[in-house]
Order: C-alpha cells, then sequence, then structure tokens
C-alpha cells in the first residue's frame, strides 16, 4: 500500500473520488511487487523470468524499469508495462493492456481488456481501466484517467497536456498550483484538456464529450460524480473560462 500512495498522492485527492477509484483497482497489481525484490537502476522481466530487482511479469507479458527505483509489472496475458526514470511505476494488468511511464515519479495503470496508459514528464500520471480506454498525461504533474474502478468502461479516452497552474473555477475548488486534469468515464466518452491548470471531464453515461483549451480552465459534460448522463458536449475556449453540460450529483 505504500506505493499505492505514492502513485495516487495529491492528485488523487483532487478528483472527488474519480481517480482514487481507479487506483484503489490496481491495488493488487501494486502488492504483487512486493516479492520483486529491491529496485535498482535497470530491471526487466520477460514472460515470467526477471532479475529481481523490481520488475515482475507473467507468460507472455514483460516488463521493463530504467532508472533508480524504477518498477514495472506485466500481470495476465499478453500486458507491458515499461517505466522509465527515477521512482517511476508502471502496472498493466489482464489481458492485452500497455503502460508506460516515463519521467521522474511519473505513474501509469492500466487494467483490464486492451487498455493504453502513458505519462510523460515528472510526477505525471495515466490511469486506464475497463476495456478499450486510452489514457495519455503529457506534463509536470499531468492527470489522465480513461475509465473507472468498476472496470466495465469502454471506449474512452483522456489525453491531459499541461503543467500546474492558477484554476480560480475548478469544482474541486481554487488552486494557485492545480494539475492539469483530464477524466472521461462511462462508454465511448472523451476529455481533452490543453494548458496549464485546466481540466476536462466528461463523465458517466455513453458519448460525453469535454474539451478544455486554455490555462485555467474547466469543462464538464455528463454526470458527476454520479449517475448518467449522455451525448453531452462542453467546451472551455481560453484562458481562466468554464463550460458545464451536466447535471451535478450528490
Amino acid at each position: 500500500m505504500g506505493e499505492h500512495r505514492a502513485m495516487s498522492g495529491r492528485r488523487g485527492r483532487l478528483t472527488g473520488g474519480l481517480l482514487l477509484g481507479a487506483v484503489a483497482s490496481g491495488t493488487l497489481a501494486v502488492a504483487s511487487l512486493s516479492s520483486a525484490g529491491t529496485a535498482s537502476a535497470t530491471c526487466a522481466s520477460i514472460s515470467g523470468f526477471n532479475n529481481g530487482n523490481g520488475c515482475e511479469s507473467t507468460p507472455t507479458s514483460f516488463a521493463i524499469g530504467l532508472g533508480p527505483n524504477a518498477q514495472a509489472s506485466a500481470q495476465g496475458v499478453s500486458n507491458t508495462a515499461i517505466a522509465i526514470g527515477a521512482d517511476s511505476k508502471a502496472f498493466a494488468t489482464g489481458a492485452g493492456n500497455f503502460a508506460r511511464a516515463s519521467g521522474t515519479g511519473a505513474g501509469a495503470l492500466a487494467e483490464g481488456f486492451a487498455n493504453s496508459a502513458v505519462s510523460n514528464g515528472s510526477g505525471a500520471t495515466a490511469f486506464a481501466v475497463g476495456f478499450n480506454n486510452v489514457a495519455v498525461a503529457n506534463g509536470t504533474d499531468a492527470v489522465a484517467q480513461a475509465g473507472s474502478s468498476r472496470g466495465s468502461d469502454l471506449g474512452n479516452v483522456a489525453i491531459a497536456t499541461g503543467s500546474p497552474g492558477p484554476n480560480r473555477g475548478s469544482i474541486f475548488g481554487p488552486d494557485s498550483d492545480h494539475p492539469t486534469i483530464a477524466v472521461a468515464t462511462g462508454y465511448f466518452s472523451r476529455a481533452n484538456a490543453i494548458g496549464d491548470g485546466s481540466v476536462a471531464i466528461a463523465a458517466g453515461g455513453v458519448n460525453n464529450r469535454a474539451l478544455t483549451v486554455g490555462n485555467g480552465s474547466n469543462s464538464l459534460a455528463g454526470a458527476f460524480p454520479t449517475g448518467s448522463l449522455s451525448n453531452k458536449f462542453a467546451a472551455a475556449i481560453g484562458d481562466n473560462k468554464n463550460a458545464t453540460n451536466t447535471v451535478v450529483g450528490p
């Protein structure tokens, strides 16, 4: 659980449980590293054969870690986990998943079937959980989540590009140092946040779209944090803008 806390951190708490739920679903993958031995500068594990330095895999999967204390775990069938950078962590669990974390303290979790989670940047974190979801986080402390801990989410895409910055109107509360966050849950939803401190959330239901382009701006489409609302679109274009097309649940 120590690694679980390190991977979620402040970013998980910011999202009112959405990110915490995704990380919680990866606890088993994190726990599996307890027998992987002491992490070192480089580790590799291919089809269950490993050098015991922080990487683990099962037959047909492989895991690679590059950098001090890098850790990678690929558990299941045809999974790939790659961690690049000091203290980076990548977990792929299930079947046909791909997780790559690149950057100091970066994290990536892909769990379920045919999910892809990619993080690029110091402290960047990407979660893809369910079926055929894609999460990409680019930038310092950027967060992208596609799918949720319920495990049935399908075909969602979340892309976050930016570094921390001021955000006066976030649904998570005003913050002078807010990470860039993109969250897409439900079925075939899309969330794209571009800009420092910006947020885009397409949550619940089917085919919701949230687009944020600008620093410190926010878009929210669908039902949040619970419920179901479909075919909603919200776009916040420009700095310090807010756009909502939603029903806010309890």
